[in-house]
This record gives structure tokens, sequence and C-alpha cells, in this order.
């Protein structure tokens, strides 16, 4: 059993990470851990990483953006951030240990649970809890569990770029590039204007965006080919063109990312 999304890992792949990893790997006696690349280790070394998790287990998931928080007993927790490439697979046949394994958990009863990641800009590490994480990396709100209200008091303190806030992991924690494309396809807003010129029933259909996409892409388990056909996520490619009103898509850059949008339903 294994799962990875096909985008770079963003809010909704990590609560398929997060939702996977309580279905295969609580409650398992740890039998060893060996640490395959110490780059994808962050503020713990191998061995202290080793004697935390051997004869342990993990016993709950949490997760906060797009971070997967996994307490080992009733201690501390493993942090595990995805960075573009990472996934996590659970298996019984060591011959199925996947490609780029960087950190590798043997279990007792002889199943095994790799974290893959190609490019090694995903990290593991630990914390004392979610909360002193969230507060360490001075996380944002999660999208998922922010309500209307306290949305409406974030916007109303920023002006900048709609794409550029959406993607501030400070701000609101968990849209990365391809989703803020979305939500300001779906909302109808260029990604490049100010958030200080929304009114407040703009604010509120850019909220209401938010919520779609981020449940469209859970109930679609982050694999575009599952999201409905109108999605600008099924076609988000040079040269491609609008599903609702045929204009070619655009591109735009903000701090080195490209925003694709539609010049004629984004205005």
């Amino acid at each position: 059993m294994w799962i990875t999304g096909d985008t770079m890992p963003e809010l909704p792949d990590v609560e398929n990470f997060r939702l996977y990893f309580q279905k295969t790997s609580l409650n398992q006696k740890i039998n060893s851990v060996q640490v395959k690349e110490l780059r994808f280790l962050t503020e713990i070394d191998q061995f202290s990483l080793q004697r935390l998790l051997t004869e342990n287990r993990f016993s709950e998931t949490f997760r906060h953006g797009k971070n997967l928080l996994v307490r080992i007993g009733t201690d501390p927790w493993l942090t595990v951030h995805f960075g573009m490439t990472g996934y996590i697979k659970y298996y019984s046949d060591i011959s199925q240990e996947p490609p780029f394994d960087r950190l590798l958990i043997n279990f007792s009863n002889g199943n095994h649970l790799s974290f893959s990641d190609q490019r090694i800009f995903g990290r593991v590490g630990v914390t004392s809890s979610p909360e002193q994480f969230i507060k360490e990396h001075h996380l944002g709100p999660d999208a998922l569990q922010i309500d209307e209200k306290r949305f409406l008091e974030l916007f109303s303190r920023k002006k900048r770029a709609l794409k550029t806030l959406l993607m501030d992991q400070t701000f609101m924690a968990g849209i990365g590039n391809e989703y803020s494309d979305e939500i300001l396809f779906r909302a109808g807003f260029l990604p490049g204007r100010n958030s200080s010129t929304l009114d407040i029933e703009e604010l509120k259909k850019l909220f209401r965006s938010v919520k779609e996409v981020i449940h469209t892409a859970l109930k679609a388990h982050a694999v575009k080919k599952l999201f409905p056909d109108d999605y600008l996520l099924k076609n988000r490619r040079k040269g491609s063109r609008c599903f609702r009103c045929n204009a070619v898509m655009q591109t735009l850059r903000f701090g080195g990312r490209t925003a694709y949008y539609c010049p004629g339903c984004q205005r």
C-alpha cells in the first residue's frame, strides 16, 4: 500500500497522507529506524531519532497546513514536511521499498514505512506539541479549518497580491502554487489583484472558493484526473484554453512561481 498525489504536496495531499498514516501505521511497535539521508532531518540527529522511535509506537496524527505531525507514544511528535516530491509508503515486502527512500521505519510485525523524497526538499523533525510547532514556524491558521469571520479579519489587514497572500504560510497555512491558481480562477479574480481592493462580498466569495477547492480536492484524493472537468488543475499548462470561455490561458510570475489564469474569466 502506498500513497502519493500527482501535484506538489499541498493541504489536500497532506490530509490524505495523514489519513493513510493513521490507517496503516498507528499502534505498531517500532523495531528499528534507518536514516538514509541526513539532509532529510531537521533539528534532530539520526541517533537521537533512532533512540526516540525504537521500541516505541505512533499513537496519533495531526495536520496543520502542509505539515503532518505524528505523536510518538505519549511524548513528543514527529513532524513531516513533504517538500516538492515527498510521499509515504507502507508495505510488507522490503523489495517494495520505493526509490529515493530517505527514512525507513521497520515495525515488529514485519511491515515497513518509507518516507520517499526524490529532491530532498522535505524534512522530518521532532516537536513537543503541535501548538509549539505552529508557533515556532510562525504558521497562519489552517486553510481547511479557518472560518469566514477569521478569514475576513486576516484580509482586512493586508495589502498584497492575492496570489502571494494565498501562498504565504504565515498568513494562512496549506495553500500552494497550484491550488491558489484554482481558487482565484473559481472566484474570478486576477492573481495580481491587490487584496485591499476587494469589498466584503468579494472576500466572502474568495472564502467560499477556498473551501470549495479544498473539499473538492479532498474528495478527489488530490488526483487531477478525478477533479471536475471545469477545474483549471486539469488543464493547467502552457497554451491550454479555458473550459468556460475558450480564452488562451496566460501566466504571470510571483516570487519565482508561475501563476496560470484566464484573461476572460478573471478580471
